[in-house]
């Protein structure tokens, strides 16, 4: 496949990940909610998969540990998560959300709904399953890629 300047994947991608989380970032902004996108995806994380540490945060968001560990401060700060000691090892924690943190989720879970959906108002169900089908394969030959 020959490169394409102005039609390709990366520029596409990065062009609808931007323009989203903008866009996104605004509308939190508008509703007096002070979260980046980047602590929003932590507390959608946290909200549907419990208790994590860091570690796995970093895995699932696949961003360096200092900037995790920066949104989990800020969001501590605020009331929206705490860390809690595990084990004996007082190195280990778990993040999870406050009840403060989950109230906080379902209001910005309605109003990222809302964006998506105006982002996709245009799109046929058919075409954004062929879409999210194949940027799946692509994310799993790139993790193939980095492996190898």
């Amino acid at each position: 496949m020959n490169y394409q300047l102005d039609h390709n994947l990366g520029k596409l991608s990065v062009s609808v990940s931007k323009g989203l989380r903008k866009i996104l970032e605004e509308k939190f902004r508008t509703k007096g909610l002070n979260i980046s996108s980047d602590e929003w995806i932590v507390i959608t994380h946290l909200y549907n998969r419990g208790s994590l540490n860091q570690s796995q945060l970093v895995d699932l968001m696949g961003r360096d540990k200092v900037s995790v560990k920066r949104f989990i401060d800020r969001l501590e700060n605020t009331g929206y998560v705490s860390r809690m000691t595990v084990h004996r090892d007082k190195r280990y924690k778990k993040v999870l959300l406050t009840l403060y943190g989950e109230d906080l989720y379902r209001k910005m879970e309605i109003i990222a709904g809302q964006t998506i959906g105006s982002a996709l108002s245009d799109v046929e169900d058919s075409k954004l399953n062929i879409c999210l089908e194949v940027l799946e394969i692509v994310d799993q030959n790139l993790k193939k890629y980095r492996l190898a």
